[in-house]
C-alpha cells in the first residue's frame, strides 16, 4: 500500500509500481481531498483509520505500507502501533521526525501555519479556481513549474498526468486538488496517539525500513541511523543519494527496499 505525500497524489509512485513488476499487488490510494476523492479531510492522525479502511475494501492480507514524507509516515506508524497484527511491515521514506517533541511541535506549527498555507496558495495555487480551460491551463502549467523549481523535481519527471488526475469540479469552475483547507486539516494533530514525534518510532512493534534522502528537507544529521536504531532493533535505515522525492528519481531502489520488506529478495 503507497500512500502519496500531502500535496500531489498517486500517480508519484507510477515509477515504483513499474519497477515492482508483477511480484507483488500494489496498491496506491488517493489521500482524502487528493486526486479524485470526495471524502471529507481528517484532522491529523484520525488518517490513519484510511489504512484499515483501504486494505479491508481491497481484501489485503497484512500489507507492507510504504509512505511517503512524514505525514504518512506518522499514519503509517501509528497504524501499526495500533494493530500490529494487520501490517507485515511498514517502509518510511523523508518520514524521520526531529529528536525531542518540542521539534516535532515546532514543526507540526510550521506546515500548518497562515504563511505556510499562503505560500502554498501563492506558488502551488492551492485553492484557486478556474473559470475557463483557458484559466485551468494556464493553472496547471504555472503549478508544475513551481513543483519542479521549489520541490526540486528534475525536469524529466512528467507531473502533468498526476496534476490532471488531481482536477475537480468546484463552486466557480474547476481547482486542482488539495485545497487549503485540506492541508489546513491534515496538520491538525491532536497532542495525544499518533502525533508525529519519534515516539512513534520507540513504540512500533512490525519490522521497519526507514530510507532517507540525505538532501532531504528533514535532514537529521549524520547519526540517523544510529539514534534511530536505539529505539528499536527490527529496523534498518538506509541513507539514499537522493531528496525529498526519491519515488521519482530512484524508483528501482525504492522497489527494492520494498520487496526487501515483503521477504521477496
Amino acid at each position: 500500500m503507497l500512500l502519496h505525500h500531502v500535496g500531489m497524489g498517486p500517480l508519484q509512485w507510477s515509477g515504483v509500481v513499474d519497477a515492482l513488476g508483477d511480484r507483488v499487488h500494489a496498491v496506491a490510494p488517493a489521500l482524502r481531498g487528493h486526486g479524485g476523492t470526495t471524502a471529507e479531510p481528517l484532522a491529523g492522525s484520525e488518517n490513519r483509520r484510511d489504512l484499515f479502511t483501504v486494505a479491508d475494501a481491497l481484501s489485503l492480507d497484512r500489507p507492507v505500507v510504504v509512505a511517503a514524507g512524514s505525514f504518512c509516515a506518522a499514519l503509517a506508524l501509528a497504524a501499526a502501533i495500533e494493530a500490529p497484527e494487520r501490517f507485515a511491515g511498514i517502509v518510511t521514506i523523508n518520514g524521520t521526525f526531529p529528536e525531542t517533541r518540542e521539534g516535532a511541535e515546532s514543526e507540526v506549527e510550521i506546515v500548518g501555519s497562515p504563511e505556510m498555507i499562503h505560500y502554498m496558495k501563492d506558488r502551488f495555487r492551492i485553492g484557486q479556481v478556474c473559470a475557463t480551460q483557458e484559466a485551468l491551463s494556464a493553472h496547471i502549467v504555472a503549478k508544475i513549474a513551481a513543483l519542479h523549481q521549489d520541490w526540486v523535481i528534475g525536469e524529466d519527471v512528467d507531473l502533468l498526468p498526476e496534476i490532471l488526475a488531481g482536477v475537480r469540479m468546484v463552486p466557480g469552475g474547476r481547482s486542482t486538488s488539495p485545497s487549503d483547507d485540506t492541508i489546513r486539516t491534515f496538520y491538525e494533530f491532536d497532542p495525544g496517539f499518533g502525533y508525529p514525534d519519534r515516539e512513534l518510532y520507540r513504540q512500533v512493534r512490525v519490522p521497519l525500513q526507514v530510507l532517507h534522502g540525505v538532501d532531504s528537507w528533514d535532514e537529521r544529521g549524520i547519526a540517523l541511523e544510529y539514534e534511530l536504531t536505539a529505539y528499536n532493533q527490527d529496523m534498518d535505515v538506509h541513507l539514499l543519494d537522493a531528496g525529498q522525492f526519491p519515488m521519482y528519481s530512484h524508483p528501482s531502489e525504492i522497489a527494492k527496499h520494498v520487496l526487501q520488506a515483503m521477504a521477496l529478495v
